[in-house]
């Protein structure tokens, strides 16, 4: 996974390097080593930058799935921290609501993802939609509020899944 640097910095002896991200700050003694150890500093600090599309699991409110850029998509468990579940810039996500253990996440560059085990597992589900579209950086992602085997997916056409994301299909030109 590619890692962006937004800032770097050497302590005022040498002896240390801190940089940040977007997912937080890090530290390290060892820089000259072929395996540098970095040290997150992260434990207080609020460093994800969330996508709209949040999903809160629909009996347990302290279950929440969000995307965040840099980030991925990430699962609250009423922990202090958030969990990675799915890497990249994390869009759009979605828990069914008659099945809580099936859940959707979305990915920049257009990638939609299935898992039916609360996230231990995840598949690619992208067939009959066009990869070529045109699309946003984090294209809009829904689940139907009264049918949670439909989906929809907004390139330059909207697709409708009808089964779970098992197959999609173009429903406007």
């Amino acid at each position: 996974r590619r890692v962006l640097f937004r800032s770097i910095v050497f302590s005022a002896d040498g002896n240390r390097l801190y940089f940040g991200n977007d997912g937080g700050a890090y530290s390290t003694t060892n820089i000259t080593t072929p395996s540098v150890t970095w040290t997150p500093l992260n434990a207080t600090l609020a460093v994800h930058q969330f996508y709209p599309g949040l999903a809160i699991h629909p009996t347990n409110p302290n279950i929440m799935l969000g995307g965040a850029q840099d980030n991925g998509v990430s699962v609250y468990q009423g922990d202090a921290s958030w969990q990675l579940w799915v890497g990249g810039d994390g869009g759009y996500a979605a828990f069914d609501f008659n099945n809580p253990s099936t859940v959707y996440a979305e990915c920049q560059a257009f990638y939609i993802f299935k898992s039916t085990t609360l996230g231990q597992g995840w598949s690619l589900i992208m067939s009959g939609i066009n990869q070529n579209d045109a699309h946003s950086f984090i294209p809009p992602f829904i689940m139907d509020p009264a049918d949670p085997q439909k989906l929809y997916v907004g390139t330059m056409r909207v697709y409708e899944t009808i089964n779970g994301g098992a197959s999609w299909a173009p429903i406007s030109p």
